[in-house]
């Protein structure tokens, strides 16, 4: 199963790799209170921007991650 929605997933992809890889490194984690690496996550489209759910990759706890689209281009099919 594929853990992104269809639109989510044409705007994570049209992120550049080296800034996805910080993306997912960079997420804040309540429970550790510091940023952490996110895990198991799934994306989802809100608008023009998406949403990763996911784990901490240090506790285990839900975190979440929201990323704005570049605005302007469109992403890549």
């Amino acid at each position: 199963m594929n853990p992104f929605t269809p639109k989510a997933e044409l705007i994570w992809y049209s992120i550049p790799e080296v800034h996805r890889e910080a993306i997912l490194r960079n997420v804040w984690c309540g429970n550790c209170r510091t940023a952490v690496e996110i895990v198991d996550y799934t994306g989802k489209d809100v608008g023009r921007d998406i949403v990763l759910e996911g784990r901490c990759a240090v506790c285990g706890g839900r975190v979440a991650r929201h990323v704005e689209a570049v605005r302007g281009k469109i992403a890549p099919k």
